[in-house]
């Protein structure tokens, strides 16, 4: 069997980890390999702290930042909360971070001098998943790279599940457990609450497509951002997932 290169990357990463270096090492080995492809320029590594914020465990490539990003909280909104909460890898051009995420214009001296250095590169921001909870967050800076499709984004996931195996063992003393839906904020679009209530009444979707006016391929990807969301495997699991949490409106008589 032949191994691509990135497949080389990822299985020496995962031997690395087997042995519990410390995270800023962790994260100089994430720029050697596997990101390297990634043109990596700096990586951090971010893990959630009493379900209200993340804090960053290990960085390299930009240490004179540490003291002004120690921690961010949950409610903040910023791409790296953003991908804990959604679950999902979030990309933005280091030209639109403070254009896209006004909370962080704060720090706008900071966001200038980045760009300034770096060009038009990229901020990416992967969620780490364990057992269908997120535990924390790797980001990193892409000067040279803007080929962000399926493919690469698989990559990305697979290096989060790596590091999943990793800090949620014992012996990196990392964390205890991961937060609960519940305890992160989690919330669904008026949109997807009007569908999940239609599912709940029964009606197909090709009856939702008719009521809302939206056509059946909306509504069959608004239902898989919803199970992914909610971390689910399908509609009706979704219905009840959202009913205890209470993000549906109560139902009428039955």
């Amino acid at each position: 069997m032949t191994y691509t290169s990135s497949e080389r990357g990822l299985t020496t990463f995962l031997q690395y980890l087997s042995s519990f270096p410390p995270t800023d090492r962790v994260t100089q080995s994430m720029i050697r390999s596997p990101l390297a492809s990634f043109h990596a320029r700096a990586c951090d590594l971010w893990i959630h702290e009493n379900y209200l914020s993340l804090r960053r465990v290990g960085n390299h490539g930009h240490e004179d930042d540490q003291q002004l990003y120690q921690r961010i909280s949950l409610s903040v909104e910023a791409p790296i909360t953003q991908a804990f909460v959604s679950g999902d890898t979030i990309i933005v051009p280091l030209s639109q971070v403070v254009h896209q995420y006004p909370s962080l214009s704060i720090d706008g001296p900071f966001w200038s001098e980045l760009q300034q250095e770096n060009g038009d590169g990229d901020l990416i921001h992967t969620p780490i998943i364990f057992e269908g909870a997120p535990i924390g967050v790797y980001t990193f800076l892409s000067d040279r790279f803007n080929d962000w499709g399926q493919e690469n984004l698989l990559r990305l996931d697979s290096i989060a599940a790596a590091l999943a195996l990793w800090m949620s063992h014992p012996r990196s003393r990392l964390l205890d457990l991961a937060p609960p839906l519940s305890a992160i904020g989690l919330t669904l679009t008026p949109r997807q609450v009007e569908i999940l209530e239609l599912v709940r009444e029964g009606k197909s979707n090709e009856a939702i497509s008719a009521h809302l006016g939206f056509s059946q391929s909306t509504i069959k990807q608004e239902l898989l951002r919803i199970t992914k969301r909610l971390r689910v495997n399908n509609r009706h699991d979704a219905v009840e997932q959202a009913t205890q949490l209470n993000l549906l409106h109560p139902s009428g008589p039955q």
